[in-house]
């Protein structure tokens, strides 16, 4: 009784009116047994079946009600509770994938600027060898990956062309004072 009293506090007056009138029903049944127990069987069963057996009837249906009840309360509860929990994992989930969302979006931002950046502006500098421009300065050489060795590699050929450059203003000028000394 106590511990029904303590998980449905709001049914406990119908849990003890129901315990008095269980008790009430007990003491009216030892009296049926008292008299089978004095041979006066005939007393005992009309009794039994007259007031004891009712009575025991009428208690058990009122139990079984209460039992309905507190059951209904219960499985009300896990109704609630399953809705807060189908509630937390959605917020869950929701802010798993818009943390994801983020992640994704900075990883795209640092791909963009780290590398398409760092590529384009190399292309741009292999343009500017290409057409000729040996003076401009490539960037990025003191870096320590990938990126860094293409700079480096960049820079000795355009080390390499400069002096294709000089070898070849050399050459004609050498050739030009030459043909005006033979003349």
């Amino acid at each position: 009784l106590e511990e029904a009293t303590r998980h449905s506090p709001q049914d406990k007056s119908r849990i003890e009116e129901l315990a008095g009138r269980f008790n009430q029903y007990i003491g009216e049944a030892q009296v049926v047994r008292a008299m089978a127990m004095r041979n006066e069987d005939v007393k005992a069963v009309q009794a039994m079946h007259g007031r004891v057996t009712p009575r025991f009837t009428l208690i058990r249906d009122s139990t079984r009600a209460l039992t309905d009840q507190l059951f209904a309360g219960i499985d009300k509860a896990s109704e609630e509770y399953t809705q807060q929990t189908h509630r937390a994992i959605s917020v869950t989930w929701t802010v798993v994938l818009i943390g994801l969302a983020l992640s994704l979006g900075l990883a795209f931002f640092v791909a963009h600027h780290e590398v398409v950046k760092v590529i384009l502006t190399l292309r741009d500098c292999i343009k500017g060898i290409a057409e000729g421009s040996l003076m401009g300065l490539v960037p990025y050489q003191e870096r320590a990956n990938e990126v860094g060795e293409i700079s480096r590699a960049l820079h000795a050929l355009q080390q390499v062309a400069r002096e294709r450059e000089v070898q070849a203003w050399i050459k004609e000028e050498v050739a030009g004072t030459s043909e005006s000394l033979q003349n």
